[in-house]
């Protein structure tokens, strides 16, 4: 990460950094790392007292908010008090709304910001209320209706609560704003609950083909960095979709992809993993 930011405050620069700018990137990357560190420590402390289900994608993005908020609303959610906590990002996120809808020159920054703030409101109300987090992510939406991360969270919400047409339509259009932005990591998602929505309706043959079209996104993004863990974990969620679909087609005519597929290093290494737990 260092040399990352070395290279390109170099590039923006034109110039090299001195001894003393290195060592200054290195203190503000150390403070960043320790305060990412210290969010997720938190988050995950919250998780087990609201008794709230998080994915580990759900994890990391709770972190994040939380690294990134004020740090009145930092301290109350320290001291446990995520009712106050959210009140005080309800507050700002509302400041901000104000200004967007106001707002005559720049706006189209204000209506992000205040997509974001909404969006933070929605994360932590995911803790101990669902319905607040819904109206809080469509807020998000209405300020800036190419906010991708609130789509794919309503879309998701829509998925649990069964409502998988209206959530397809919300996963359509993160992919549209995706592969506008060359975004992979949200191409991969939308794609595989896509595949989830085509599973839950009973067409494992399409559901199969998105979960195989969100695997090669998956896999270009690790073969350009292979030591990504974020995208291995991603992967790993992929192969026991694929495999459950394969366990559910077990006694169905295959192809002879279909075949060389269930005969993959991977997926056998899956299946055998499965079956040493029944």
């Amino acid at each position: 990460m260092l040399f990352r930011s070395y290279f390109w405050w170099e590039h923006r620069s034109g110039r090299e950094a001195t001894s003393e700018q290195l060592v200054a990137m290195k203190e503000k990357l150390a403070a960043s790392e320790r305060k990412v560190e210290e969010a997720l420590l938190l988050t995950r402390q919250l998780l087990v007292v609201t008794r709230a289900q998080a994915s580990p994608a759900q994890e990391r993005q709770l972190a994040e908010t939380i690294a990134n908020i004020d740090s009145r609303t930092y301290d109350l959610l320290k001291a446990g008090k995520i009712d106050e906590g959210g009140a005080s990002l309800r507050t700002i996120a509302e400041a901000k709304a104000a200004v967007a809808a106001t707002s005559a020159t720049d706006a189209a920054r204000a209506r992000k910001e205040a997509a974001k703030a909404w969006r933070d409101v929605a994360t932590v109300a995911r803790l101990t209320n669902p319905g607040e987090a819904v109206a809080a992510y469509a807020k998000a939406v209405e300020a800036d209706a190419d906010d991708a991360d609130s789509l794919f969270a309503l879309g998701e919400i829509q998925i649990i609560r069964g409502f998988l047409d209206e959530a397809d339509g919300r996963l359509r259009k993160v992919l549209e704003l995706a592969r506008a932005g060359s975004n992979d990591r949200h191409i991969y998602w939308a794609t595989l609950r896509r595949g989830d929505i085509r599973r839950a309706n009973g067409h494992l043959a399409d559901a199969l083909a998105l979960y195989r079209e969100a695997r090669t996104t998956a896999d270009a993004a690790l073969r350009a960095d292979p030591a990504n863990a974020g995208w291995q974990r991603d992967l790993s969620v992929l192969f026991n979709k694929i495999g459950d679909v394969f366990f559910a087609q077990i006694n169905l005519p295959r192809s002879e992809e279909h075949t060389s597929e269930l005969q993959s290093h991977s997926f056998i290494s899956y299946a055998v993993f499965c079956l040493k737990k029944k």
